[in-house]
C-alpha cells in the first residue's frame, strides 16, 4: 500500500511574469472572400481568380515564418475556400487549419433558433444582385434595426458580435508566451465586416465602395517589455489607435446582451 509522506514540504513552482504577455502580439485580420462563380449560385464556390485573390493574400500578407496562423471561417463554401487558399501559401510556422466562426460564440452563422440569422435568403433577394454594394449599402442603413421585422440581425447585433470576437484578442494577450506573435485570419461576407466596420470603427462607406472582393482590414494587439498594450486599427492605407474605452464599451455590450439571453 502506498504511504504518503504528509511531512514533506511543498515545493511551489516558481511563478515569473516576465514569461507572459511581454512582446507579444496578435493580429487579428478581417478578409471578404474571394470572387464567387456566378454559375453556381447554389453552390457558391470560388472562381480561379476568386482563388488566386487568396493565393496572393497568403503569399505578400502571411509571409513572416516565426509566426504562427489561425484560419475562421463561416461555413458558406466560397468563404471556406478562400480561408483554404490564404492557408495553403502563408509561410507561418504553425497553420491551424479553417475553423467554423461559431466555434468563437459568433451567432452570424448559429442554428439555434433563439437567434436571427445573419441575413435571410428572401431579405437578400429582395435587394437584387448586388456586385456593387448597393445591398450591402442598404443593409448599413438599418443601424439597430432589423432589415425584415426581426428574421435577419440588425447591423448593430451582426457589428457586437464581431467586436467581441476581435477585442477578446487584446485581453488574452496577458496570458500568452512573451515573445509570441499570431496571425488570425476571419473569412466572412462583405455584409458583416461592413456592418462591424461601420458600427464599431466609425467607418463612412456612404461616399466609398463596401468591401471588395478579397479585401481586409487589420487588427494589431501588442505589448512592449513591461507589458503594456497597444492597439491599431488598419484600413484602407489608414491607422487608427483604438481607445481603450472603444474596447470597453463593445465587449461590456456583448457580455450585457449574453445575460438577457
Amino acid at each position: 500500500m502506498l504511504e504518503l509522506n504528509l511531512n514533506r514540504p511543498v515545493q511551489e513552482r516558481e511563478f515569473n511574469p516576465e514569461a507572459q504577455g511581454r512582446n507579444a502580439e496578435f493580429r487579428v485580420i478581417l478578409i471578404r472572400h474571394g470572387e464567387k462563380d456566378m454559375n453556381q449560385r447554389d453552390v457558391g464556390h470560388l472562381t480561379e481568380q476568386g482563388r488566386q485573390q487568396l493565393r496572393d493574400f497568403g503569399l505578400t500578407e502571411l509571409t513572416d515564418p516565426e509566426r504562427k496562423l489561425v484560419v475562421y471561417s463561416g461555413d458558406l463554401a466560397r468563404v471556406v475556400q478562400s480561408g483554404q487558399e490564404a492557408l495553403g501559401t502563408s509561410q507561418a510556422e504553425t497553420k491551424v487549419h479553417t475553423q467554423v466562426l461559431d466555434s468563437l460564440s459568433l451567432n452570424i452563422d448559429s442554428q439555434d433558433p433563439k437567434h436571427p440569422v445573419k441575413i435571410t435568403d428572401e431579405t437578400l433577394k429582395s435587394w437584387g444582385k448586388d456586385e456593387m454594394g448597393v445591398g450591402v449599402k442598404k443593409y448599413l442603413e438599418f443601424h439597430d434595426q432589423s432589415p425584415d421585422g426581426g428574421k435577419s440581425m440588425s447591423p448593430r447585433q451582426v457589428a457586437s458580435d464581431i467586436a467581441k470576437t476581435v477585442f477578446v484578442f487584446d485581453r488574452k494577450l496577458d496570458r500568452v508566451k512573451s515573445g509570441e506573435k499570431t496571425d488570425v485570419l476571419m473569412v466572412s461576407s462583405d455584409y458583416l465586416i461592413a456592418a462591424f466596420a461601420q458600427e464599431v470603427m466609425g467607418v463612412d462607406f456612404s461616399n466609398q465602395p463596401t468591401i471588395k472582393l478579397g479585401e481586409s482590414m487589420y487588427f494589431t494587439f501588442s505589448t512592449d517589455t513591461n507589458g503594456k498594450h497597444t492597439r491599431v486599427f488598419e484600413f484602407r492605407n489608414q491607422k487608427y489607435e483604438i481607445p481603450d474605452e472603444l474596447l470597453q464599451k463593445w465587449l461590456e455590450e456583448k457580455e450585457q446582451t449574453n445575460h438577457k439571453e
